[in-house]
Formats: C-alpha cells, structure tokens, sequence
C-alpha cells in the first residue's frame, strides 16, 4: 500500500511511503515529522483522530 502524506504537522513537503505487511521502523532527526507520520497512520487506519485535527494551517 502507498501512503502519501503532505502539510500534516512537521511535514510541509509531500512524502511517499510505500508500506508492506510485517513490521516497518522509521528514523530521523529531530523536527522531521516522526510523529506527524504516526499520527496520519493512525488516522488513516482508526477512527481516534480526525483528519481535520492533522492539518497545518
């Protein structure tokens, strides 16, 4: 599956990630998006966050 993510917390430009089944790890420094990334998957795959909530204005 594709996941493609822009303007959602610390990540301004868009970002593609293809994911696959098993378990997937992601580094970086600090103020890259780590958990803005997490936080789109968790409102990708459950409903305890709205997508609304995710937005950078």
């Amino acid at each position: 599956m594709k996941l493609r993510v822009s303007n959602i917390g610390g990540i301004t430009e868009p970002l593609e990630l293809e994911i696959m089944p098993g378990v997937m790890s992601y580094e970086a420094p600090n103020a890259y998006g780590k958990t803005s990334l997490s936080k789109s998957l968790i409102s990708l795959l459950t409903s305890s966050i709205k997508p609304e909530d995710l937005l950078t204005f």
